[in-house]
């Protein structure tokens, strides 16, 4: 899966080999299936690096219809021809035609908090919206989707649950993942406090 991914994020040793795995699938699909089946979804997935490309992957093994935005043509080509997907503008969309949105781009992280990858215009009611970035866990675009009557995934949920797979693939053991995220939380809330001090 990695392979396909093209982006590692765990290695394990393997008899002294050295076996790269791709878990941030694994934690965008158990974070989205909690809100939406995704099978036959129309998802708009902007974004096209390694994150944007896990998620894709995903996405694809569920049967979603994705269309990719990014600020690199290139790139979103690519990931498009890869997985089987529509690549367009940004700037073409007219009324908003899909059913769930994931931010997969660093666009809305801190310190940059007034940012937003979509126009508001582009979220409506019932939309499942979900967004990779943890710092703040209430981005500028999760904010105005629960505005528009959107439901609404932080990435904290990403973050954890890639996390529990992480530590089943090293130790062969699940943890709670009602746990995981209290101790994100706080190492979070910790770490922004820090930055914001500095600043």
């Amino acid at each position: 899966m990695a392979e396909k991914i093209k982006a590692v994020n765990t290695i394990v040793n393997e008899g002294g080999r050295l076996i790269g795995y791709n878990t941030d699938w694994r934690g965008a699909l158990e974070s989205l299936e909690e809100k939406v089946d995704l099978k036959g979804k129309r998802v708009l997935l902007l974004g096209a690096g390694g994150a944007a490309r896990a998620i894709g992957f995903g996405l694809k093994e569920k049967g979603s219809q994705v269309i990719i935005s990014n600020r690199s043509p290139d790139q979103a080509n690519e990931l498009a021809k890869d997985f089987g997907f529509v690549y367009r503008r940004l700037s073409s969309f007219g009324e908003p035609e899909w059913e769930v949105i994931i931010n997969a781009t660093s666009v809305g992280m801190f310190p940059h908090l007034t940012e937003s990858p979509l126009p508001k215009s582009h979220l409506k009611e019932g939309m499942v919206v979900m967004d990779i970035v943890y710092r703040p866990l209430r981005t500028k675009l999760l904010q105005e989707a629960e505005e528009q009557g959107c439901r609404t995934i932080n990435g904290l949920e990403m973050l954890a649950r890639q996390g529990v797979a992480q530590f089943e693939i090293w130790t062969g053991m699940r943890p709670a993942i009602d746990a995981i995220k209290k101790d994100l939380h706080q190492a979070l809330g910790v770490e922004i406090e820090q930055e914001r001090r500095d600043d």
